[in-house]
């Protein structure tokens, strides 16, 4: 990706814990990780199997980006943005834009994870599919683990919260289709909220 050739490692992890952050997730180490291997493959990547990250490469950068008072935190706990670091995340985003990069930048920093994960079920062909048959739709749970990014090991409960917050939204944005779409898959799960 020709972004991480114009960019240091530590600018790079920069805007991987300010992605992070724009989608209100914990910061953790190995999140971190997989943050700046997802966006920047080619410079998070080991040399011998570029499909695989390489978490030394953050490493020093990190320690570097604590002592310039850009970050705080350690692999120990959460690492977060110091105003100075948001600052700084902000100018390499204005940067990006201007050599546009926009397209990029607004899939790292959408403005509301929410909205863009509604756009994503709506897209999805598991919606498609009960669109083309609202009556007889039997949502597919494999699918729709996959679609709100939930893994198997995650309890129906924990599902059934973050479904019934998103039908709640698509709801009150008046998506009649969507919030219908999400009350069946909240049937599916168990419960069925009003």
């Amino acid at each position: 990706m020709k972004e991480a050739e114009e960019l240091s490692i530590e600018k790079l992890i920069l805007l991987s814990i300010a992605s992070l952050q724009c989608k209100r997730q914990k910061c953790s180490f190995g999140r971190l990780v997989k943050e700046s291997f997802t966006l920047f493959p080619e410079a998070f990547s080991l040399s011998e199997y570029p499909e695989w990250p390489d978490s030394l490469k953050l490493d020093r950068p990190i320690r570097k980006l604590r002592q310039m008072g850009l970050i705080t935190g350690s692999p120990l706990t959460y690492f977060s943005l110091t105003k100075f670091g948001q600052k700084a995340a902000e100018s390499l985003k204005a940067k990006m834009r201007q050599k546009g990069k926009k397209k990029f930048i607004n899939k790292m920093f959408t403005r509301s994870p929410d909205l863009t994960l509604l756009k994503e079920i709506s897209e999805s062909e598991e919606f498609r599919k009960f669109l083309q048959n609202k009556g007889d739709y039997r949502p597919n749970n494999m699918r729709l683990r996959e679609i709100i990014k939930f893994p198997l090991e995650t309890p129906s409960e924990i599902i059934l919260n973050s479904l019934d917050y998103l039908y709640k939204i698509a709801k009150k944005r008046k998506e009649r289709d969507l919030s219908e779409f999400l009350k069946q898959c909240k049937i599916f799960y168990g419960v069925s909220k009003k």
